[in-house]
């Protein structure tokens, strides 16, 4: 639960940019079937908006998989932790591993290419989240900060306010940890490509 209170917003990012691929290849953000934004330059939210849609659009130059797909969501799940750490970091960090190595098993199986080159790709977008998903941290506090000073406040639901108010402060104020998915499998990258971790 505390990782999914961290990583929550790179999740749902990472999620959006694949719907958007898949429904719409990646020519507008696909929210949901009755929430699509594909002209909103007066937003305050439209750069924030480019950057989503050019992550959709990176998903799609690289023809990522379902399966690889599937793999990354959940090596977002485990890209940060609280600053203190966690009551099960050994478990954290092994199930952390276990996904890395299966990213690389899946690439292994399904590359036509230079794998060690694909591999590398595929950690260079999940980083490359992390820089998006940090502005959208501050963007998603600055409104809730605003709707809390306004006269008529805006309420939001318990648990997101709660992410909100603690949780994003954190992570905003280096309270919290990113871990980097492509020094993560720099070690990987240099052992034969073979090498497999347990299968989802």
């Amino acid at each position: 639960m505390t990782s999914w209170l961290y990583s929550w917003m790179g999740i749902m990012v990472f999620a959006l940019g694949w719907r958007s691929f898949k429904k719409v290849n990646a020519r507008m953000l696909y929210f949901a079937p009755d929430l699509v934004f594909s002209e909103m330059q007066v937003s305050s939210m439209y750069e924030h908006c480019v950057c989503m849609q050019h992550l959709s659009q990176s998903l799609g130059q690289l023809k990522v998989t379902k399966e690889e797909f599937y793999c990354m969501k959940v090596m977002l799940l485990f890209s940060v932790v609280p600053e203190e750490g966690l009551k099960s970091q050994s478990c954290f960090d092994e199930l952390r591993m276990t996904y890395i190595n299966e990213l690389n098993h899946l690439v292994s199986h399904t590359s036509q290419g230079d794998q060690a080159e694909r591999l590398f790709q595929l950690t260079q977008l999940l980083d490359s989240l992390h820089r998006i998903v940090k502005k959208l941290h501050q963007f998603t506090y600055n409104l809730f900060i605003q709707a809390q000073s306004q006269s008529v406040k805006v309420n939001f639901p318990d648990m997101i306010s709660d992410i909100i108010s603690v949780h994003v402060p954190k992570i905003l104020t280096g309270m919290a940890s990113q871990f980097s998915s492509m020094n993560s499998t720099v070690t990987l990258s240099s052992l034969p490509l073979a090498l497999s971790g347990a299968h989802l």
